[in-house]
């Protein structure tokens, strides 16, 4: 049942704020599976078992199959498609409801627009693929929920519901339009929404959130402390703050006269052992980045510095606090490296990050029930087409060009 007054928590969540459900189950046999195990899709279509070099029923397709990638033709990727009785394959049934193509290309049509105008043709088609499957899987997860939900709740939560309805509605204008109703209007009608069409989505998620609050959530249950620190122990890497270290540098290009180069490195060099201030050397003979600020670049990991300063920071992760390094030659610069100040690695502790990883526990089990009932609900849905590769076709076939 429905509590009388909705839970902040109830009004407030979103799907950006729910536990974050990974859905590795195969929702739909077929299209799913190469989500999840990251297998390469046949041509552009999903994994059904088709080897990449495979035409439609398994055949064996030309020995030089193209990727994805390699594929820059004006029209549509293609989809290995099983023959089937005709039949509209701009519609996904699940159940009793449907899926049409623009109800999952609605809410992705700006994006794809801007991306099909910025993007070579063939990583355009790459994004498009991915960004397609993730919203019919998205879609198809949320539907079959909530059929679930729906068969559950009687009439008079129906009618509570839609006081919930009115709540978010306003907690949404309020917090992402300004309050102003007129720009939430505009932004769904942008979207290809009317009102009542976004209304309806916002019931429905506030429906499956409920419905998942009820069945779910009293299933969870608190881990040991045993069971706290297997799970502190698997994550500890992750938590792991790194060394950082701060780096202080000068550069010196090479290019037009190297000779030069070298004596203004070999002079700022002997400046700094006579116990010059870095920051004012830097300045004087700097020809890099931040040489204004003194040549600071703040504190960093060593690691995550590439291209041609990519040496630099190697050395910088050798130096003692408060070390320079010698000259530093590159094919196009000379650099000189200083290590400021050094931010020790951090590993977390466990007694302060109990209640923290203790929520991450519980929604890492909320995620797994949701997924085994998403599992339960797969395995008895009725579903048409039964191969999911004509519905995505159509998606894609109606999807914005590159160019």
């Amino acid at each position: 049942m429905i509590d009388n007054q909705p839970s902040r928590w109830m009004i407030k969540m979103t799907s950006r704020t729910m536990p974050r459900v990974s859905l590795c189950v195969p929702i739909i046999v077929g299209l799913w599976l190469g989500g999840c195990s990251g297998s390469k899709l046949s041509r552009w279509g999903a994994s059904n078992g088709v080897s990449p070099q495979a035409g439609p029923q398994g055949s064996a397709g030309p020995t030089n199959a193209e990727s994805p990638s390699d594929q820059v033709a004006d029209g549509a990727p293609s989809l290995p498609q099983d023959q089937e009785p005709q039949q509209d394959t701009t519609v996904l049934i699940i159940n009793e409801d449907s899926l049409t193509v623009e109800d999952i290309l609605a809410p992705l049509r700006p994006e794809l627009l801007a991306k099909a105008k910025s993007m070579a043709p063939a990583r355009y088609r790459d994004f498009l693929l991915a960004r397609v499957q993730e919203r019919v899987r998205t879609q198809a997860r949320d539907l079959l929920l909530y059929q679930e939900a729906s068969r559950r709740l009687g009439e008079a939560q129906h009618k509570q519901l839609e006081s919930f309805v009115d709540q978010r509605i306003r907690d949404i204008v309020q917090e992402e339009y300004s309050g102003r109703q007129v720009r939430w209007e505009l932004a769904m009608a942008e979207q290809g929404y009317s009102i009542e069409q976004a209304r309806d989505n916002v019931r429905r998620e506030l429906l499956i959130i409920m419905h998942l609050r009820q069945t779910i959530s009293p299933l969870i249950q608190e881990p040991t402390r045993r069971e706290l620190m297997r799970y502190y122990d698997q994550r500890k890497e992750e938590l792991t703050t790194p060394e950082r270290r701060e780096m202080l540098l000068i550069e010196l290009r090479k290019e037009g006269n190297q000779q030069q180069a070298r004596d203004l490195a070999e002079a700022a060099l002997a400046e700094l052992n006579q116990g010059a201030d870095f920051a004012d050397t830097a300045r004087k003979h700097s020809q890099g980045l931040h040489a204004a600020d003194g040549g600071s670049w703040g504190f960093i990991e060593p690691s995550s510095i590439h291209g041609r300063w990519a040496k630099a920071a190697q050395v910088l992760g050798e130096l003692p606090k408060g070390g320079t390094s010698p000259i530093i030659e590159t094919e196009h610069s000379l650099f000189i490296v200083r290590v400021g100040d050094i931010e020790p690695r951090q590993e977390p502790d466990f007694t302060q990050m109990q209640q923290g990883l203790m929520k991450s526990y519980r929604d890492q089990q909320f995620n797994i029930l949701v997924e085994e009932t998403v599992g339960r609900l797969q395995d008895s849905a009725t579903i048409r087409p039964k191969n999911l590769n004509l519905f995505l076709q159509a998606v894609i076939d109606a999807s914005p060009r590159p160019g």
